[in-house]
């Protein structure tokens, strides 16, 4: 199973003890999730490169 989405990266205004920035943040939500095996609870692994992330449900 292939499912494409395209979305884009917004930001999240984030603090710390010592400074305040903004940071990357991808949302990603929907049946198509479940449907290819993220259930609602399940554990993953996140992979992160160059220019892609790799997602696998344990």
């Amino acid at each position: 199973m292939e499912i494409f989405r395209k979305t884009k990266i917004s930001k999240r205004y984030v603090r710390t003890t010592w400074n305040a920035k903004n940071v990357p943040l991808i949302k990603m939500q929907g049946e198509y999730l479940r449907d290819a095996g993220f259930k609602i609870g399940t554990e993953c692994s996140v992979k992160i490169e160059q220019g892609r992330i790799i997602i696998i449900a344990l």
